[in-house]
């Protein structure tokens, strides 16, 4: 019988972690990071794999003196920390083999850079509206902006403004079309605005520009706290006014948004009288709204 016990290192110290295998480290997306390298023994016990028989009882505290010799000879560590296996083998008796086998270095994937877009539909009368998500159970739940993660794109990183662009899309179906290529050679990553056509669910269509509102630091996910990882994440902000030109409803204006389904639970449509009262579920995101109602002159 083999079983395997996994310890997360990190800068020389070494603990339980709420992970199984090492398949979990890349179950999320996003969030926990990859192995990006996995040694392991072939069989012939290695510099870093101490060897040891022993009674089952106190097989963690067995299993964590082993991880700790292990992760201390391996002299070089990842730059978000390590995944450490002890394997344990029954070979009778009453007698465990443990073998402290291999070690995994972790990285992440995509950097912990998000975009997010903001859009605001206006109607004929001057009636305003703010699109955002439910990401958990539609009718209940705090309030989030439309956006995610930067994404790469072959052996390139998508920019803020793409980002912004495609989680429109993935999101809540607004199909944004800059009227021009994006600009990449000014020197300028965020470019202030965008020209951009819009076509909604149906047949609406608007024409407007992208407006950067900015960069803010985010705080650590709640998956990376979990997992007891930390890195510096933040976010990129557009803006957008949508010009329609008819009298529309707060029915009419979720009618041409639609939600993905998977994370995103609900399209929410907030007219200007809640735009005080809307509760967000980051800090981040309420002060992003803020700051675009300041663009718009509106205080709340």
């Amino acid at each position: 019988m083999k079983e395997h016990l996994y310890f997360y290192g990190y800068r020389g110290e070494l603990m339980k972690r709420p992970f199984d295998s090492l398949e979990t480290l890349s179950a999320a997306n996003h969030c926990p990071p990859l192995l990006e390298q996995f040694i392991s023994d072939s069989g012939k016990a290695s510099q870093y794999d101490p060897v040891l028989i022993a009674n089952p009882s106190g097989r963690e505290s067995i299993s964590l003196c082993l991880a700790t010799d292990a992760y201390a000879g391996v002299g070089r560590y990842g730059h978000f920390g390590d995944a450490v296996r002890v394997s344990r083998y029954d070979i009778g008796n009453g007698s465990y083999l443990y073998v402290a086998d291999a070690v995994g270095h972790l990285a992440y994937h995509k950097p912990g850079v998000a975009a997010d877009i903001l859009p605001f539909i206006r109607d004929s009368d001057g009636n305003l509206y703010f699109i955002c998500i439910r990401k958990g159970e539609a009718g209940s739940g705090p309030l989030a902006l439309v956006g995610g993660f930067i994404d790469k794109k072959g052996v390139s990183i998508e920019s803020a403004a793409e980002s912004a662009i495609r989680e429109g899309f993935e999101e809540i179906g607004l199909r944004l079309k800059p009227r021009d290529s994006f600009p990449r050679d000014d020197g300028n990553p965020h470019p202030d605005h965008i020209e951009v056509r819009a076509e909604f669910q149906g047949s609406e269509k608007s024409e407007c520009r992208l407006k950067l509102l900015g960069t803010v630091f985010t705080p650590t996910s709640d998956a990376d706290i979990a997992y007891g990882f930390q890195r510096v994440s933040m976010t990129t902000a557009y803006m957008a006014v949508f010009e329609i030109g008819k009298t529309l409803s707060v029915a009419d204006v979720k009618g041409m948004f639609k939600g993905d389904g998977s994370e995103v639970k609900e399209v929410v449509v907030l007219s200007r009288r809640e735009f005080s009262g809307a509760s967000f579920k980051d800090s981040h995101h309420r002060k992003l709204f803020e700051q675009a109602l300041g663009m718009l002159d509106i205080r709340v």
